[in-house]
């Protein structure tokens, strides 16, 4: 795999999935699908000016932040522009303070759900909430055409370490990259004309293989309904016990926490919908290798199909997880549109192919001197295009998971019982990994139970303990 770069060049072909991405922007018009915010909290003496210079810096080496996404007889292209690193500064330390994380909070929701218009750059916008004389908040949101998540570690690291640099009075606070973004996008489209990612196809063509399943949780989607996309979470923080008793398992098993929440999440969809043959979606990183310090659209989100089989063992399905999905990872490169294209989907052109989803997200945690810097547990959105969507972050002593959910399909009361039902399964396969499915509670609950976690009307305590 080899990359070249042209010097000077501004316009680059659009990537498999910023096409894709592109495509449902023009379907759906201006509004707040695919933009995605993260806070990070600034706790110790902060040097705005240095903040700036840093952010400043950051934009410059990365092309993917001054990209606009205009179209060119019809077709879409990405062009990198002249973008000022502006960095908006709101003091809110006249709020009493009891108010004043809430009052950050209600500006951040509302930068989230402002639209952005893609083919003007930049496709960003930052704020910085000054708390107090010791405690700040960066709001940083962003439209998921220029960055993914798994980019967001590297592109805040660059900024750490450049505020690193700008305090310590240093002229250059970052190295240019020798790649961009756009080096990736003519040479995927080069590969894809020379078919060298069709060797993936048959794999992917057994595991869409009809007939496909259609899982459905909740009872209040009318199909042909138009979704407003309107998106609210709930987070979960494990337990220490229960935490470190996910990473002995891990590690008796030759596996990660990763891959057992996941078993886990299978266990639970199956219960709930009442179905053995599961469909998920699961997003996976094709940064290819020389390219790590590029941050862009690198993710691909590919289906991973499972069959549960109630009266097996945990164990067995958390085996065959591993198996299913170091396969899925070697085939990984293949385009999502391909994926689908010809499956027999009984879908709702309104509702995405697949409507469930699950990932993994790092959290971040810096200190310059005394300023010590901190992420959220996750990206968060305001609309999202799956019905519920479950992202894990394991990289600190504590698990933290959270429920991603459609608002006009659930609510708070029906989230927290798969929360908890989830939770509590979690406590069983760590208790006993050889454990039927069937008698996890999700199986082995009464029909009314189920029935009644799906459709809201059983309260979470009754999952609690």
């Amino acid at each position: 795999m080899s990359f070249t770069r042209e010097a000077g060049r501004v316009e680059y072909p659009l990537t498999f999935n910023q096409h894709e991405m592109w495509a449902q922007c023009q379907l759906h018009g201006e509004s707040a699908l695919n933009n995605v915010a993260v806070e990070l909290a600034l706790d110790g003496p902060l040097d705005v000016g240095a903040l700036r210079r840093a952010f400043a810096a950051v934009i410059d080496r990365h092309e993917a932040l001054r990209t606009a996404f205009p179209t060119r007889r019809g077709i879409p292209i990405q062009r990198v522009e002249p973008v000022r690193g502006d960095l908006a500064h709101r003091d809110l330390s006249y709020v009493p303070a009891a108010a004043r994380r809430a009052a950050a909070a209600e500006r951040v929701d509302a930068l989230v759900r402002q639209p952005f218009r893609v083919d003007r750059a930049p496709l960003f916008r930052t704020e910085l909430f000054r708390l107090d004389g010791e405690r700040s908040i960066l709001a940083f949101v962003f439209h998921h055409l220029i960055l993914d998540g798994y980019c967001l570690p590297e592109l805040l690291e660059d900024l750490v370490r450049a505020y690193r640099a700008a305090s310590a009075g240093d002229r250059q606070l970052l190295p240019a990259l020798a790649l961009q973004y756009g080096d990736f996008a003519v040479w995927q489209e080069r590969a894809l004309a020379a078919g060298e990612f069709d060797r993936h196809e048959a794999f992917w063509r057994r595991q869409l293989r009809a007939p496909l399943p259609t899982v459905v949780l909740s009872g209040e989607h009318r199909p042909g309904s138009a979704p407003s996309f309107e998106s609210r979470s709930m987070v979960r923080s494990l337990s220490p016990a229960l935490s470190t008793a996910l990473a002995e398992l891990a590690a008796r098993r030759g596996t990660t926490i990763f891959r057992i929440i996941l078993a886990v999440f299978e266990v639970l969809v199956a219960g709930v919908a009442g179905t053995r043959d599961l469909l998920l979606t699961l997003p996976f990183s094709i940064r290819p290798v020389g390219m790590e310090e590029v941050v862009g659209l690198f993710a691909n989100t590919l289906p991973l199909r499972a069959t549960i089989e109630p009266e097996a063992g945990f164990d067995r399905l958390l085996a065959d997880t591993t198996t299913r999905l170091r396969e899925a990872r070697t085939h990984r490169e293949f385009p999502l549109v391909r994926v689908f294209r010809g499956a027999a989907l009984a879908r709702d052109a309104n509702r995405p192919a697949v409507p469930l989803c699950i990932s993994q997200v790092r959290r971040f945690a810096a200190s310059v001197g005394d300023l010590r810097i901190t992420s959220s547990l996750l990206p968060f959105l305001r609309a999202s295009p799956f019905d519920l969507w479950l992202l894990v972050a394991t990289d600190f002593a504590c698990v933290e998971l959270a429920l991603q959910y459609s608002a006009d399909l659930f609510d708070e009361a029906r989230v927290a019982v798969l929360a908890d039902l989830f939770e509590s399964s979690l406590a069983d396969v760590v208790a006993n990994p050889a454990t039927p499915i069937c008698q996890l509670e999700p199986f082995a609950a009464p029909t009314r139970t189920v029935a009644a976690a799906a459709s809201g009307g059983v309260p979470p305590r009754e999952y609690v303990g």
